[in-house]
């Protein structure tokens, strides 16, 4: 069973632990609008193993964030001091509690322990909880670390290092002697090298942040830069790792027998989005792709992934005249399809599914056909990433009981073996599912043959829009085997950090308006919290975020345009403490 603690019973507890002249305090707090707090460092980490070694010395640093919350709002305060281990924070976003709040740092770990850690030398990540008093926040760590030796037979450059074991290791937790407990399924934790982490013969040390635990099956795997090798080290089997809060405890793994990722190649369809939002197939097959373009549906450079990825902001619904790409294919493709075939995608959802509509993302189904949906309630595959082949006269509902995560990057891939007659599902390269796929396989209907990018095609127009974003959509004549499944996952790379992801619905805004220098921008969407802010990013000059003064005002914000603002197309982001949300585009004219 599932435990879970609320953020106000930690609060509490913390608070009763230590009088109750503390409760009055947060009320005399609560009447000031938007205090500043000093924050400090109650206890260090263990930077050596001896009994009487250095300690590691935690120093503020300009632009650090902290969440404060009550368990209903959170509010997130920054610091514009570096170098110190007293810094005071002020209102960055947010709502301030109304209820007795508790601290976190960084302002991801509210819910979760990032599945996520990018490495930063000189800069360690250290989850920790502050009690808040007297307008000064205090912070203890939640967590111990390993400083982790890494060498190598031979000079190689890593991108990312995954780490798993037999206890999970990031993920949704709860405090307990103060103290993280994770309490999830989480099991995977990434640490990231954005510019490579260069490893030789002589150890590089690392820094990784785990909750206290005794690990057993401690397995990493390492990728270089490129994704293009991979390797993975083991601990000896019954060997055990023993991690305690505020403590660093050493480990040495040595990377060897790195293994070619062999890439299969889709010879079916492979859409590559383009930075103008038109998109082309790499595919031999090279189909003519089509784009009904549409201000819900842009693309954006994902730097984690490399490559430009779609982001279509549909809700499921039945009928879509625009916002999607279409890719018609012949005969030969159909005959293909029939003699079986492998579907991949890489993708991820805004919101969580409600249940009562499908949402797919890459399909062809038409009384027939075959694709990739998230399902209805009350489907054989319920609320769940689902392949679905029409086989032996009616669809095979390929379940992978992966409810998908807002924010959160699946790969997902469908293969229909006719020979076998069997319909598997793999999810982030595990086989996740096999089912019974026996008879010929039904082509969609005539004038349903187009493999949809955004949705489902249908003889007219797309159904049932996709609401995220998709970065790979291919579709393979051949019956990929699961060494080759596992390999097109460790090339799409899917760790990614979705602890603190927002989205809006019901997203309302005026498309190619004319407006003012210093004219206001409008829009409308459930989601909205105060606090939130637009900027605008010129889709022929990506990452030149304009920002905009910003006033929210019941669900709407209402974005000031700077007098520097020109003529031109621009995508619309969303902004909220460290994370941005991707509304759509907009054409304007500035007069």
């Amino acid at each position: 069973m599932k435990r879970t603690v609320s953020l106000i019973a930690i609060a509490t507890a913390i608070i009763l632990s230590s009088g109750c002249s503390k409760m009055d305090e947060f009320r005399r707090l609560a009447t000031a609008k938007h205090p500043t707090y000093t924050a400090v460092f109650a206890d260090a980490t263990r930077s050596e193993l001896t009994e009487d070694g250095d300690l590691y010395h935690p120093v503020w640093t300009a632009g650090d964030r902290i969440a404060i919350t009550d368990g209903y709002t959170t509010s997130y305060y920054k610091t514009n001091v570096t170098g110190r281990d007293a810094a005071d924070f002020t209102f960055a976003s947010g709502v301030d509690p109304e209820y007795v709040p508790t601290a976190f740092f960084p302002s991801t770990i509210v819910n979760k322990i990032p599945s996520v850690q990018k490495y930063v030398t000189g800069k360690i990540f250290i989850p920790m909880i502050g009690e808040i008093m007297d307008n000064k926040i205090t912070f203890k760590n939640l967590c111990g670390m390993m400083k982790l030796n890494i060498s190598a037979e031979s000079s190689v450059s890593i991108r990312r290092i995954e780490i798993s074991a037999d206890q999970p290791i990031c993920g949704e937790y709860y405090v307990e002697d103060g103290k993280a407990v994770v309490d999830d399924e989480e099991g995977i934790l990434t640490v990231e090298f954005d510019e490579g982490l260069k490893v030789g013969t002589t150890a590089t040390p690392v820094y990784i942040s785990l909750p206290e635990n005794t690990y057993t099956g401690l397995t990493f795997k390492a990728f270089t830069t490129g994704n293009n090798k991979y390797c993975e080290v083991s601990l000896k089997r019954g060997k055990t790792i023993k991690i305690e809060r505020s403590m660093v405890h050493e480990g040495a793994i040595t990377l060897k027998n790195f293994k070619t990722v062999s890439i299969p190649m889709a010879d079916l369809f492979d859409i590559i989005f383009s930075p103008d939002g038109t998109a082309f197939d790499a595919s031999s097959n090279a189909l003519d792709v089509q784009t009904f373009d549409d201000p819900s549906m842009c693309t954006v450079y994902d730097a984690r992934l490399g490559r430009w990825v779609a982001q279509f902001n549909h809700s499921g619904v039945l009928t879509l005249n625009s916002g999607y790409y279409r890719a018609d294919y012949d005969d030969n493709t159909v005959n293909a399809l029939a003699e079986g075939h492998t579907l991949e995608c890489l993708c991820c959802m805004d919101i969580e599914t409600e249940g009562n509509t499908e949402y797919k993302m890459f399909s062809t189904m038409q009384s027939g056909g075959t694709g990739f949906l998230v399902s209805k309630s009350n489907a054989e595959t319920p609320m769940q990433l689902t392949f679905l082949p029409h086989v032996g006269g009616a669809y095979v509902w390929a379940g992978s009981e992966v409810m998908p995560a807002p924010g959160r990057y699946y790969h997902i891939v469908g293969v229909f073996d006719k020979e076998h007659e069997i319909a598997s599902v793999y999810i982030n390269g595990e086989l996740v599912g096999e089912y019974d796929a026996i008879g010929d396989f039904k082509a969609a209907t005539s004038g349903s043959r187009w493999f949809c990018v955004g949705g489902d095609s249908s003889a007219t127009t797309a159904q049932n829009g996709w609401k995220g974003c998709v970065a790979i959509a291919r579709a393979y004549s051949s019956v990929l085997t699961e060494d080759q499944v596992k390999s097109l996952y460790y090339a799409s790379y899917t760790g990614h950090d979705y602890s603190n992801f927002f989205a809006y619905t019901g997203i309302s805004y005026t498309n190619d308006e004319t407006y003012p220098a210093g004219g206001e921008f409008i829009l409308s969407a459930a989601g909205i919290e105060e606090g939130d802010y637009l900027c605008f990013e010129p889709v022929e000059d990506e990452n030149n975020l304009i920002e905009c003064a910003t006033v929210y005002d019941y669900g709407t914000l209402i974005a000031t345009l700077p007098a520097s603002i020109t003529t031109g197309q621009y995508r619309i982001w969303a902004c909220r403490d460290e994370q941005k949300y991707l509304v759509g585009k907009v054409k304007m004219t500035v007069e």
